[in-house]
């Protein structure tokens, strides 16, 4: 029960956090304690600043947070995808992010493969009887799709893909290339929330629309994800 519900909560966690950042930073407007925009926007120059001295250690406690959250099945890699973007911009956040999110991603599947494979082969479950019969039609196609859209909680694809025939490389490289759409939009909005240097910053026009269109997107490929791949399936 325990581990159905923490499967939920990671489910729609993403789309929960674009209505956490909007909560905080409205909260923001009327508050003075801790999600004050004036402590928001100092320890965003402060972590700015930070980087701006030490940017080579900087980005190596970056990676090794970000590898290590996902490799431990930590589910932060969202949030610190979108400090990627407002600590080191959309282009080196991007590549920062997707690079350690790929690696963190493999070390969790070798671990599994290699350490728990005969524990995690007797859950059975409809879920993950659902992903290995796609996986067995669509092959490597399927784990590009899945990274792309999150339908299934990122750790627990992590273990399934463990249980599947397929190699290490392929696996990294499918990853890599599927979870760059995501990466970008949760890169990006860090880029946008970092334009917030005021109070009217926050409810400007452009702010509003932005954030409203990054949050429709996730949901909009999912839509087409379980379209196509429901077709697929009963043809």
């Amino acid at each position: 029960m325990k581990f159905s519900l923490r499967l939920k909560l990671i489910k729609y966690g993403k789309y929960l956090l674009f209505l956490l950042i909007g909560f905080m930073l409205v909260t923001s407007v009327y508050s003075n304690g801790i999600f004050s925009i004036e402590n928001i926007i100092s320890i965003k120059d402060t972590a700015k600043n930070y980087y701006i001295s030490y940017p080579f250690f900087t980005i190596i406690i970056f990676c090794i947070v970000y590898i290590f959250s996902v490799a431990a099945f930590i589910p932060i890699s969202t949030l610190l995808s979108i400090l990627a973007g407002v600590v080191f911009g959309l282009l080196k956040g991007m590549i920062l992010a997707l690079f350690s999110a790929s690696l963190g991603a493999t070390i969790s599947f070798f671990f599994v493969r290699s350490l728990f494979y005969q524990s995690a082969l007797k859950y059975r479950k409809k879920r993950f009887q659902k992903f290995s019969d796609n996986f067995k039609a669509h092959g490597a196609t399927y784990l590009f799709a899945v990274r792309m859209v999150p339908v299934f909680p990122f750790f627990l694809v992590n273990i399934f893909m463990a249980l599947m025939p397929i190699k290490i490389s392929q696996f990294f490289l499918a990853s890599f290339l599927g979870m760059a759409p995501m990466t970008f939009i949760f890169v990006y909005t860090g880029t946008v929330l970092d334009q917030i240097n005021s109070y009217k910053d926050i409810l400007t026009l452009n702010l509003v629309v932005t954030l409203s269109l990054i949050g429709c997107i996730p949901i909009i490929l999912k839509l087409i994800f379980n379209r196509n791949f429901s077709q697929k399936k009963d043809g």
